[in-house]
């Protein structure tokens, strides 16, 4: 009996320590709905951030359109150009809108099926919002090349600097 509870003893004293040297965030899995939770956080930053671009790519060519039709001398071709710009920078905003409502569908209907797999119902916490300030706050940079050498450093940019919507919103 003395023999048998001095192992156990020394089991949990090297269980113990053996957690101690182990992080805590490696001691126990967070589970399902952490893991749910973070699948969310990162679809939203996903989704706001493939958003932008697709915003400021549309808004781009917009206003080069803009600027290319005030080249035109004859206004009432410069106003057809300006009305066809603007019906194509709608056109595209539009398919946007759709494009991004079939990525939710398509998150919603994979998180349904992962919510059921693991045996929990987590509420969705998709938060474009939050994910606009998150994305606000990163420091974007651009690597020359493969990586930075004395001719070419990298640009690094303060965060917010070039974010899309900085001035609009």
């Amino acid at each position: 009996m003395l023999l048998s509870a001095a192992a156990l003893t020394s089991v949990r004293a090297a269980e113990n320590s053996d957690s101690e040297a182990v992080p805590a965030s490696i001691q126990a899995h967070p589970g399902p709905v952490a893991d749910l939770r973070n699948q969310d956080s990162a679809f939203s930053l996903l989704i706001e951030s493939y958003r932008q671009m697709q915003t400021f790519m549309i808004e781009g060519d917009y206003e080069k359109r803009l600027r290319a039709a005030a080249l035109v001398k004859d206004a009432k071709e410069r106003d057809h150009i300006n009305t066809l710009a603007a019906q194509e920078r709608e056109l595209r905003l539009a398919k946007l809108r759709n494009t991004l409502g079939n990525f939710n569908t398509a998150y919603n209907s994979s998180r349904h099926v992962t919510e059921k797999t693991a045996g929990v119902s987590v509420p969705n916490s998709v938060d474009t919002k939050a994910a606009n300030d998150k994305l606000r706050s990163f420091v974007p940079f651009t690597p020359s090349e493969f990586g930075p050498s004395e001719n070419q450093p990298s640009s690094l940019l303060p965060a917010g600097a070039m974010m899309i919507y900085s001035q609009r919103h």
